[in-house]
């Protein structure tokens, strides 16, 4: 072999390691943004996710409106905005400090964006209830689209926790670092537009609004979450259930406290909350119990939650026996399979949480006696 050849084997060998180097990195890097989106991927789906359990758990442990939601945040102070019964905007930044979360922010350093269907505000009062009740029969009044404008199969939903992710086009995100978040207050810097469907001004229409969501492109990065009525209304069903049967030791309130003080349980009532003598099925006769505090009693009321109430007492725990039963052998209700002295349940049909008064067969005194 010539010195030439061998000069240019070895010329050839250099470049395919060249090569080879180059394409490495190219693949390194490639799997290091992969990797590094997904994390950022990750981040976000856990802002959101803690965000809608604060929301939720906010609404259903609500000390006299179970049920309701906070006003969007329009002033970058951490705190809803209102005014008299009226929410500022039904769209603006997640309450962080009412609810619990503080600043939380997704995968970009931005606060999370919040939309409420508008019955469902705290501030209207507890007497306006009656002629705009809010219990588990309520809707939502958003819609949410996917990317081709179609309607997604969750809809309507109550609520929709939003991640604006970075901004992009024109948005201008400059401001006070003075503010809860930083920034400014114009949604349609942090929030984007899809197919004629803007997502800063929810598309209004009455109360009711509409949210594009689709796959991150240069132009769109909107990430949501939503609360869907069953999401919300299966912990505040049991929350209600729980209410009404009292607390157990000691019995200051509910069915627990009936017992303690009348050794038995009500009769059933009737379409006004008052006993009707003989009957062990039917309405919870409310009237006859205390529930704390009284706003609650009234927020339930008001709210048509009693009527969405059955209630069943065995017929050795009912008004008229000897008072004051130790234990559930005989004359029980059966409660999927299971013997307890009266059960209440809230929310009515295949989606009611029941809430057996005591244990099966178990001693009284921690169901409670008196």
């Amino acid at each position: 072999m010539t010195i030439r050849a061998c000069q240019t084997g070895m010329a050839l060998i250099v470049l395919v390691f060249v090569v080879g180097l180059a394409a490495t990195a190219y693949l390194m890097r490639a799997l290091n943004a992969n990797a590094l989106k997904i994390e950022q991927d990750r981040k976000t789906a856990v802002a959101l996710a803690e965000a809608k359990a604060a929301l939720i758990g906010w609404s259903v442990q609500h000390a006299t409106k179970p049920g309701t939601l906070p006003c969007p945040d329009t002033a970058n102070s951490g705190s809803p905005q209102s005014s008299g019964s009226n929410c500022l905007s039904s769209i603006g930044r997640l309450p962080g400090k009412k609810i619990g979360i503080g600043e939380l922010r997704d995968a970009d350093g931005e606060c999370l964006w919040y939309a409420i269907s508008p019955n469902f505000r705290d501030v209207i009062s507890v007497t306006s209830r009656s002629s705009n009740p809010l219990n588990s029969t309520t809707a939502g009044t958003i819609t949410l689209l996917d990317h081709n404008g179609a309607p997604l199969p969750v809809n309507p939903v109550i609520a929709v926790i939003i991640s604006p992710g970075k901004p992009h086009g024109s948005q201008d995100r400059s401001g006070s670092s003075a503010t809860f978040c930083g920034g400014n207050n114009t949604a349609s810097n942090y929030l984007d537009t899809l197919n004629g469907h803007d997502n800063a001004s929810g598309n209004p229409v009455g109360n009711n609004l509409t949210f594009i969501t689709a796959a991150a492109t240069d132009s769109f990065n909107d990430r949501f979450v939503y609360i869907s009525a069953e999401q919300l209304y299966g912990p505040l069903r049991k929350r209600i259930a729980n209410e009404l049967k009292g607390p157990d030791e000691p019995p200051t309130g509910g069915l627990r406290m009936y017992y303690s003080s009348h050794g038995v349980y009500p009769w059933a009532g009737d379409v006004n909350g008052n006993q009707s003598s003989s009957s062990t099925s039917g309405p919870l006769a409310y009237n006859d119990l205390t529930i704390t505090p009284s706003a609650l009693n009234t927020w339930l009321k008001n709210n048509g939650w009693y009527a969405l109430t059955t209630y069943r007492v065995g017929s050795s725990f009912r008004p008229g026996t000897s008072g004051y039963n130790q234990t559930c052998t005989t004359g029980c209700v059966a409660v999927r399979g299971l013997n307890t002295p009266a059960v209440v349940a809230v929310g009515g049909g295949a989606s009611a949480w029941s809430t057996r008064i005591c244990e099966p067969n178990s001693v009284m005194t921690s169901c409670p006696a008196p």
